[in-house]
């Protein structure tokens, strides 16, 4: 949960996959907490999922602990790949 945004999306552009083609022309999703706040955005294709979270840095869990729970859950529960946060950002 601590990563460097700018060189993991550089690196999910080379991965040698099937899908990836697919997953970096997926459009991005809002990531919204319990409470309806929009705390990031998302990417889903299959089974890969990017999330950044908003006004965090490299440690989210510390700078937005909210959002790296719902963040966490949502894996968990599989909610990204489910629909559930379906609001795509223009």
């Amino acid at each position: 949960m601590a990563c460097n945004t700018v060189g993991t999306w550089n690196y999910l552009a080379t991965i040698d996959w099937k899908g990836t083609q697919n997953f970096m022309n997926s459009k991005k999703k809002i990531l919204k907490d319990l409470d309806g706040s929009v705390i990031g955005n998302y990417k889903h294709y299959q089974a890969l999922t990017f999330a950044i979270i908003y006004n965090a840095g490299h440690m989210v869990p510390q700078d937005q602990p909210s959002a790296a729970r719902r963040m966490l859950e949502m894996f968990i529960e599989n909610k990204f790949n489910s629909g559930d946060v379906t609001q795509v950002v223009v």
